[in-house]
């Protein structure tokens, strides 16, 4: 009895022996990406040989451009999306500048320009209307320029004997070019007389006065306010001045004063009282009646 159940425990265990190796080799087979043995279903790792990018979508902007390649050992495709190839150098017109895609004419960093100040071009003419000035755009280079004709002229005339004008002050153009227009009598002041033009104050023939004698021409009861006269004979130039007193050298005298007077017109100065000496006996008579002191 013992010997039959000893057999069978025997049996069983050779069993569970054999189980437990086919297990290990299916699970082994598992971790490798085996099928447990089966020829047929084993699969192998796959590294892919991809092919050069194609553009398969052609769209009118690059970002929507669709490139493809393919694995030349399986049926794999991949694709992806255009990027834009900006060229270094901005484009611009008249107002802006950008960049550009050489591809597709996509721009991006769109702006106005940034002038520099207008400058004055080396070549400009000596006149101002043909004047050249330039700027440039300090981001993209682009220059502008431009024709100043605007003549900076002097406020007053410039003037010859014969011509009168206005000038420019930067390239010396005249415009109102005219002859003088002179006045028909003569213009003065206290020493001279000239004839001058109206319009830019240029004179000429420029001379003193011619003057005659001094007349009396305002008779005053007082002599300081007589007036005399005396005339320029080229131009209308009067000189006036007033009279003067003729005193007499010697004094005028009454009872109590004594003075200077004009013999023209009787005026007095310097009327003083009397400064009297001492009484002296000027005639001696017989009789002391008859005495006379002076004094």
């Amino acid at each position: 009895m013992k010997k039959q159940i000893l057999g069978i425990l025997l049996a069983i265990l050779m069993i569970a022996s054999v189980f437990a190796l086919t297990s290990c080799d299916a699970i082994i087979e598992s971790l490798l990406g085996g099928d447990g043995g089966n020829d047929e279903t084993k699969t192998e790792i796959h590294n892919h040989e991809w092919s050069e990018w194609e553009l398969t979508t052609n769209a009118d902007n690059c970002e929507d451009d669709v490139y493809s390649r393919s694995c030349s050992g399986c049926d794999e495709v991949e694709t992806k999306k255009g990027v834009h190839e900006y060229n270094n150098k901005l484009s611009y017109d008249e107002a802006c500048h950008w960049y550009k895609c050489s591809a597709c004419n996509h721009t991006k960093s769109k702006a106005n320009h940034d002038w520099s100040s207008w400058k004055l071009d080396s070549s400009s003419s000596d006149n101002c209307e043909n004047t050249v000035y330039t700027r440039y755009c300090y981001d993209c280079k682009k220059t502008e320029t431009k024709v100043d004709g605007t003549h900076d002229f002097e406020e007053e005339y410039s003037y010859n004997e014969t011509h009168h004008w206005y000038e420019c002050s930067d390239c010396s153009q005249v415009k109102d070019k005219a002859e003088h227009g002179w006045s028909e009598e003569l213009n003065y002041d206290k020493t001279y007389h000239w004839y001058e033009c109206s319009a830019c104050g240029q004179v000429k023939d420029k001379a003193e006065h011619s003057f005659g004698e001094w007349e009396l021409t305002t008779d005053a009861d007082n002599c300081e306010d007589d007036v005399y006269s005396r005339y320029c004979s080229d131009c209308d130039k009067v000189e006036t001045k007033n009279g003067e007193h003729t005193y007499s050298e010697e004094l005028t005298h009454d009872e109590t004063h004594h003075w200077n007077e004009c013999s023209v017109c009787g005026q007095v100065k310097d009327k003083v009282g009397h400064s009297f000496g001492e009484w002296e006996l000027t005639t001696d008579a017989d009789n002391c009646e008859d005495d006379v002191y002076s004094r």
